[in-house]
């Protein structure tokens, strides 16, 4: 059975195990640097979900909620749970609790792996935008990266994705 905590405070306990899940799943180019991350999520400015499958850690999800959509920008779970189908629940439980539109990011689909991902989100209704873009690096990294955009439960249009584009560079990846 999952359970969902929302964690504010980067000193709670199972902190830990996040940040730790966090640096695994996501290569450097794809994650912040761990003081501007706390910092995001202390702030408030980020929503860090912590999901627990039969009272065990299982992984988290990291929101920012804008006027007219909610981004999601990392979700993990533990590497010994992934295909077990705890992913697909955990963000069954997230479009839940999120009623407007949800938007994520994937690797641009080049390979098996790539395109496993966007098959286990469109499972889940989302909808991959056909028009991949270089997501703005991270402060600190020194390249974008190759993303495409997803969208649930509606695909977003040309301009909506450019828009959504425009709100990503200026805010999340500017957290500071």
């Amino acid at each position: 059975m999952l359970q969902t905590t929302i964690i504010k405070d980067t000193t709670a306990p199972e902190f830990t195990l996040v940040k730790d899940l966090y640096m695994s799943a996501f290569p450097d180019e794809e994650r912040r640097d761990l003081t501007e991350w706390e910092a995001c999520i202390t702030a408030g400015t980020t929503r860090l979900y912590v999901f627990y499958w039969n009272n065990e850690f299982a992984g988290f999800l990291t929101t920012w909620r804008f006027n007219t959509f909610t981004y999601v920008e990392h979700f993990a779970i533990s590497g010994h749970l992934r295909g077990q189908g705890v992913g697909s629940i955990a963000m069954k439980r997230c479009l839940e609790d999120v009623k407007d539109q949800m938007v994520l990011e994937v690797e641009k689909p080049t390979d098996e792996t790539t395109n496993r991902r966007v098959r286990f989100y469109e499972h889940l209704g989302f909808h991959l935008c056909l028009d991949g873009y270089d997501a703005p690096a991270y402060p600190g990294k020194p390249k974008p990266v190759a993303m495409s955009l997803m969208a649930y439960p509606d695909a977003l249009t040309k301009e909506g994705s450019q828009d959504v584009q425009r709100v990503l560079a200026n805010d999340v990846y500017k957290c500071l």
